[in-house]
């Protein structure tokens, strides 16, 4: 290829196949084209937030070659309590002999975003990239989670962990897995009841309406949103989600995705928001998800630092505790300059572009 001076253009329908392509290999994770293809019609095509016309990201061009790429996926989010979609950030790569257009494309799309009036996020971002985007104007949301825990389904869901991280035969892991699996059913409490949902319906307006001014800035929880972030990608869906009931009314819920961890898979916890963000629901939620999981022969959860947590851990059995901060960068336009902290705000794994 001969080098020319790259030029930064937007992304367009013609633009999707090549950019799919260029994808597969993505950081080295050897992801196929119709992996990405399928990912972008989630981002796009298929995102009732997308409309005709928004950027979609930008791509870097050497001639006819795509040499680097930022992509931005609309999704509805509340600043100072009022409901605005905005653009997360996505996949931000520059082959290494471009890389110092790395910049250049990131600052070329925040001058286009600040041009539409929508906000713009990014998700826990690639390490050591933290100074370019202060460097950039955009700043911290402010930390709401200090602390990851693993929480296992016993110290034989553990073991079986640890053993199978060490390549010790399948069929040991699986056997100690059953013997949890007869020691935790799966049971409610007398006064909440928790439930595996495949489609968020009215009552989750219901509850977000009820419940979004517990905060000023977070993300959109209302039925849409949910349904497309948990269920609108059907081929690579890995997520579950969860429902807690008072007196047949949906009091909270959560959403949990299928992962690797170690020598072990897990149900992770990507987001959790409840009535008043009452421990016992958020108690509820976990001590059901954990017991869900040993049904399904997972070896625990993946959770962060939520309300309550502390009191249920005591309880709850085997855990490791590692730190671990939920963080992201944002910029707001003009008409939106909320100040942000760490009080009124409420953000969470998965916010950006975490699970799609």
């Amino acid at each position: 290829m001969n080098h020319t001076t790259p030029q930064i253009v937007d992304i367009t329908d013609k633009d999707i196949e090549p950019l799919s392509v260029y994808m597969e290999d993505f950081r080295g994770k050897g992801s196929d084209s119709s992996y990405w293809q399928v990912r972008f019609a989630h981002w796009w095509r298929d995102n009732p937030f997308y409309k005709a016309g928004m950027t979609r990201g930008l791509l870097l061009r050497d001639g006819g070659d795509i040499v680097g790429f930022v992509g931005t996926i609309p999704q509805p989010i509340q600043i100072g309590g009022k409901e605005v979609v905005a653009y997360i950030s996505s996949s931000w790569g520059v082959e290494p002999q471009y890389r110092k257009y790395s910049m250049k494309l990131l600052a070329r799309l925040l001058a286009d975003l600040k041009q539409t009036g929508n906000p713009y996020i990014i998700n826990n971002p690639i390490k050591d990239t933290d100074m370019f985007y202060k460097l950039l104007g955009l700043k911290k949301f402010p930390t709401c989670f200090g602390q990851k825990y693993t929480v296992y389904n016993g110290p034989l869901a553990q073991l079986s962990c640890k053993l199978s991280k060490d390549k010790t035969p399948q069929w040991l892991g699986m056997v100690l897995s059953a013997i949890e699996k007869r020691l935790y059913p799966l049971r409610n409490s007398s006064e909440l009841h928790v439930e595996k949902i495949s489609k968020a319906g009215v009552e989750f307006d219901e509850l977000w309406q009820k419940s979004r001014y517990i905060v000023e800035n977070t993300k959109s929880r209302t039925a849409a949103s949910i349904n497309w972030y948990c269920f609108g990608n059907k081929t690579y869906n890995n997520k579950l989600l969860f429902g807690v009931y008072s007196k047949n009314s949906l009091v909270g819920y959560a959403i949990f995705r299928d992962t690797r961890q170690g020598g072990g898979t897990f149900l992770e916890c990507l987001d959790i928001w409840c009535d008043n963000q009452e421990q016992k629901i958020i108690q509820a939620l976990l001590s059901y998800v954990l017991r869900y999981s040993s049904n399904q022969y997972y070896h625990g959860i993946i959770t962060f630092d939520y309300a309550g947590i502390d009191g249920w851990l005591s309880i709850c059995g085997t855990y490791e505790v590692e730190k671990k901060t939920v963080s992201g960068f944002y910029q707001l336009p003009k008409n939106m300059q909320q100040t942000i902290t760490a009080e009124n705000s409420y953000y969470v794994f998965a916010e950006g572009d975490v699970g799609i």
